[in-house]
């Protein structure tokens, strides 16, 4: 008689299959099998069609009844899998919301997602919500939205990372984007336009957020200002798509200015260089001094120094500022000749001394400027 080689069903089927092709073997009816069972042949019929299932007792039987096939735990056995593959069908959207759920409790502060996401009592909703957020669609994705994030640090003494917070005010920042409409397209051939208006912002440093904000809206641009950062997330901006649009966030780190300004131009800079091309990547940008040395910041970086300085060279006006000491009458020159806001003016040279070791603490010696680069009225 021929053994049931259990290899040959591969997708669980319901044992009903399986008895249907023994009693062709063993030439047996339905009726014939449900006589010596002692059962009804409706039943036998049922566990043939799927209908019904096979009990310990109808295994035990199957068994004896017919002898050289499955054993009664092999009948069972097959039972149980079909059973745990229809069952995991049923409740596969739950079960991978738990999944996802494991995740998120290792890599991400479930205690402010469920504050700033307004969690509801439905457990699935709000994992989807966190999911729709990201633009991903199972763990696979989620790992690399993990990855990607704490990819934009490097290893400083002077700034501490949570990566739990990083990842997670990023979900918090692009779940408030997504909730964001705007009626206006994005059209590139606009931005040159964009960035002088942006300058004529920074200029007069009046209302700055309120004026970015309603440009940048204006030209196509989401724009995020003042979404609260967790502990010990030091990010300046960050870049994405959302929808049609892309979207610039400003975490207004550092009350200053020529720190805001750079901020939105380097953005600004992703988006026309890196995001038109690919709309699934993010940039988030942190501390210039612990920004991971990358071709596309490097790019990004070029790209704001010259939207605002409208196409000129800043090293060409520092040049001859190599004593900081004597900076400040210098740097309020450049800037009405060059109509910037003297405060970015300054935030420059302190970069460009920076670069070259000219001093350490430039920034505080042209004091009588701080006042000018700090806040935005």
């Amino acid at each position: 008689m021929n053994i049931v080689n259990l290899q040959d069903y591969t997708l669980s089927p319901h044992p009903g299959t399986v008895l249907k092709g023994e009693l062709e073997e063993y030439g047996l009816s339905q009726r014939e099998l449900a006589s010596a069972l002692g059962k009804s042949a409706p039943m036998i019929n049922g566990i043939i069609t799927g209908s019904k299932d096979i009990t310990v007792e109808i295994a035990i039987l199957l068994e004896a009844a017919l002898p050289g096939s499955l054993k009664a735990s092999d009948w069972l056995r097959l039972q149980n899998e079909h059973d745990l593959e229809l069952k995991r069908k049923e409740i596969e959207s739950r079960t991978a919301a738990i999944e996802i759920w494991n995740k998120l409790r290792t890599h991400a502060n479930l205690g402010a997602l469920k504050k700033r996401l307004e969690f509801s009592s439905d457990f699935e909703e709000n994992i989807a919500m966190v999911m729709k957020a990201l633009g991903i669609s199972d763990v696979q994705q989620l790992d690399r939205q993990f990855s990607s994030s704490a990819g934009c640090f490097k290893k400083s003494e002077k700034v501490q990372t949570d990566q739990s917070n990083l990842f997670t005010w990023v979900v918090i920042v692009k779940h408030v984007s997504n909730n964001m409409t705007l009626d206006t397209e994005f059209i590139p051939d606009r931005v040159p336009e964009l960035i002088e208006k942006l300058n004529a912002v920074f200029f007069s440093n009046t209302d700055v957020i309120e004026k970015t904000e309603k440009l940048l809206n204006t030209y196509g641009i989401k724009f995020i200002s003042g979404e609260k950062r967790l502990d010990k997330v030091p990010v300046d901006g960050f870049s994405f798509w959302s929808g049609s649009n892309p979207t610039i966030v400003s975490t207004q780190r550092m009350n200053r200015i020529d720190n805001f300004a750079f901020t939105i131009m380097h953005e600004l800079g992703h988006i026309m260089l890196h995001l038109e091309q690919d709309s699934t990547h993010s940039f988030i940008d942190v501390d210039r001094s612990i920004m991971v040395n990358d071709e596309k910041e490097t790019a990004a970086n070029q790209y704001a120094t010259e939207a605002l300085w409208s196409g000129n060279s800043p090293i060409e006006a520092f040049s001859d500022i190599e004593n900081p000491y004597a900076a400040a009458n210098k740097l309020k020159a450049i800037a009405r000749s060059n109509r910037m806001n003297v405060g970015i003016v300054t935030g420059q040279y302190h970069h460009f001394c920076q670069e070259r070791n000219l001093v350490k603490n430039s920034y505080a010696i042209c004091r009588d400027l701080i006042s000018k680069i700090g806040g935005y009225n």
